[in-house]
């Protein structure tokens, strides 16, 4: 009998290229590992919806970890952690305090605190995608509705960076992240990839020794401690390729393909 396998594959930078497409040759190897009682989960940072858009140009029998791990589902169930309202009232005024937008999500929903700018519009690379117009909804304050989790993002890197995550590493019952460098992941408390991924873990009886994840940013991190085989992508920055077990080749060139084929010997 077949040892079972988990797999979890960040997106950006890791999964998909900069058309937002996954290679053919990953889609065939994900396929023909699947056979092989190999289970694929999408793991990311965007919200439920944006990452179900990407899983199902593979397969829709692919888990999916996302909002940093906030949402998951796991059984034909989803569970959801949200920031709490002190949390999300302290990042509203801090981020007005530098005049910065700050955004939070549910599973569909991008909430904004000022003028959505146009490469939000434009779906900044399909970090935030709904392709409905009215999911797009302003806030001033920290309103009624639930977050599962939130994100600032500089036009470009800011020197203002460095301030504004001093600030908003003293919120409680927050723990903050980033998968680029100019941004910055807002997140609850003791919450990311890895939390979700060992629940999926415990659920299916399958021991960190036979986990592989794939990533490129610092958000990656966590992910890859939970996993006995940790890959980052080629293109991520040295930062996060020391906390790896294994480097694969970049985004660009089917790195997540050419590992697992290697690895899988098929």
């Amino acid at each position: 009998m077949q040892k079972k396998y988990l797999v979890f594959m960040d997106i950006d930078g890791t999964l998909i290229d900069e058309q937002q497409t996954v290679s053919n040759k990953t889609i065939d190897t994900i396929k023909s590992l699947q056979k092989k009682d190999v289970q694929f989960y999408i793991s990311t940072g965007r919200m439920f919806l944006s990452a179900s858009v990407i899983r199902n140009d593979i397969d829709r029998s692919l888990g999916i970890i996302a909002s940093n791990g906030c949402i998951y589902s796991l059984d034909k169930k989803t569970y959801l952690t949200y920031l709490s309202k002190e949390a999300v009232k302290d990042i509203i005024s801090i981020s007005n305090q530098f005049n910065l937008s700050a955004f939070f999500f549910d599973d569909h929903h991008v909430f904004y605190t000022k003028d959505l700018p146009h490469y939000f519009k434009n779906s900044d690379q399909n970090r935030i995608a709904s392709p409905n117009p009215n999911d797009y909804i302003r806030i001033t304050d920290a309103t009624n509705k639930k977050f599962l989790n939130g994100i600032i993002i500089f036009d470009t890197p800011n020197s203002r960076l460095k301030q504004i995550t001093a600030k908003l590493s003293r919120i409680k019952n927050l723990d903050i992240s980033s998968s680029n460098t100019n941004n910055i992941e807002l997140i609850p408390k003791n919450i990311n990839k890895s939390t979700a991924i060992k629940s999926i873990q415990q659920k299916f009886n399958i021991p960190s020794s036979r986990t592989i994840s794939f990533g490129d940013g610092l958000n990656d991190i966590e992910m890859f401690q939970q996993s006995g085989i940790s890959v980052a992508m080629g293109n991520s920055p040295e930062t996060v390729k020391k906390y790896a077990t294994h480097v694969t080749d970049s985004n660009l060139e089917d790195g997540i393909a050419n590992f697992l084929i290697q690895y899988f010997h098929i």
